[in-house]
C-alpha cells in the first residue's frame, strides 16, 4: 500500500490559491480479486463515517505484476 499526496483542479478550484491547486489524497492498495469488493465496502463505509464530503475510488485490474530483479512473474496469490 502507498498513500501520497497529490495535487489538481477538483470539482471546485481555490480561487485564492495562485495556481489553482487543491492538495489531495492518493492511496493505492494491491489486493486479490476475491477481496476487492470487501475492501472497497470497507473505504466506503469509513468515509461516509468520516463525513467525507467527495471523492473518487478507482478500481483497476492489473493484467500482470514482473519482478525486476530477475523479470519472473509475480503470482497474485502471493500478494
Amino acid at each position: 500500500m502507498t498513500a501520497e499526496r497529490v495535487q489538481g483542479y477538483g470539482k471546485h478550484p481555490d480561487f485564492f490559491r495562485r495556481d489553482l491547486m487543491q492538495d489531495n489524497a492518493r492511496l493505492v492498495l494491491y489486493a486479490n480479486e476475491e477481496t476487492v469488493d470487501e475492501i472497497v465496502s470497507a473505504i466506503a463505509d469509513c468515509a461516509r463515517e468520516c463525513g467525507v464530503e467527495a471523492g473518487i475510488l478507482a478500481v483497476e485490474s492489473i493484467d500482470r505484476l514482473v519482478r525486476l530483479t530477475d523479470g519472473a512473474d509475480v503470482e497474485a496469490s502471493s500478494l
